[in-house]
């Protein structure tokens, strides 16, 4: 056993181990240290040794933690390379980057619903990137520019469970759209969620059950889209399903 006499802020070093212990605090007969190690060797009190159960959890929460920072440093490189990309305006290849990184880290979809979206939003970067957002959590989605394109598309394809569509558009914009697909009993049933920089009421749409089901102000939380779309859609489908919370 090696004997070392130390000060308050001195340091003990095991420099193959990359540990380092250091004199916090010295009061009375109880002295305080600090010891800084890899993650992946364990550092355990004496009394811990007859303690097993409390020695696998702190060994546990080390590896917990390792597989985080790696989790994030990998998210953190995947959001480097999806910047660049869409300053070079490669804003598709960039979303695909993003998705395929979250998939492979393991994110749980939190709805497996399958059901049909329709995306209308003008900004490619962002029309994209919600896209694949979406995607990961179970929904099919298409994608178009602007309000011209959304009503081609009901007019030629089946029709969505929901449609997210953006108020500020070219050629038709997102009220205007928003009225057309009204003015057809055949998209009643069809839930519309808008995303805009403004507020519902100085666009002049009602937010309501007949007309729009949910009003997102920018800057949006996808979460927050999610967890409405959830609670509007999924319910609904569940209960023309015959299922109930009862």
């Amino acid at each position: 056993m090696l004997v070392l006499s130390r000060k308050v802020k001195d340091t003990i070093r095991f420099p193959e181990l990359d540990i380092t212990i250091e004199i916090l605090k010295v009061k009375g007969a109880s002295t305080r240290i600090g010891i800084d190690a890899p993650l992946e060797i364990q550092v355990l009190r004496g009394e811990l040794e007859t303690e097993p159960t409390v020695a696998r959890k702190i060994l546990v929460d080390a590896d917990t933690e390792h597989d985080t920072r790696n989790k994030l440093n990998k998210l953190s490189i995947a959001a480097a390379l999806a910047k660049k990309l869409i300053e070079r305006g490669e804003f598709n290849l960039a979303a695909e980057k993003l998705e395929k990184t979250i998939s492979e880290m393991g994110v749980p979809s939190q709805t497996t619903s399958g059901l049909q979206a329709l995306l209308v939003e003008d900004a490619e970067n962002e029309r994209e990137m919600l896209a694949g957002f979406l995607r990961l959590h179970g929904y099919n989605v298409t994608t178009v520019a602007d309000g011209v394109e959304a009503m081609e598309f009901l007019e030629s394809n089946e029709k969505p469970d929901l449609i997210l569509i953006d108020m500020n558009m070219p050629r038709l914009d997102g009220p205007s759209t928003i009225h057309l697909i009204r003015a057809n009993v055949a998209f009643d049933k069809v839930e519309i969620f808008a995303i805009s920089g403004q507020s519902a009421k100085s666009a002049k749409v009602d937010v309501g059950k007949n007309r729009v089901a949910h009003w997102f102000q920018k800057p949006l939380r996808p979460s927050d889209l999610v967890d409405a779309i959830n609670k509007r859609c999924v319910s609904a489908e569940l209960a023309s399903a015959g299922y109930s919370n009862n």
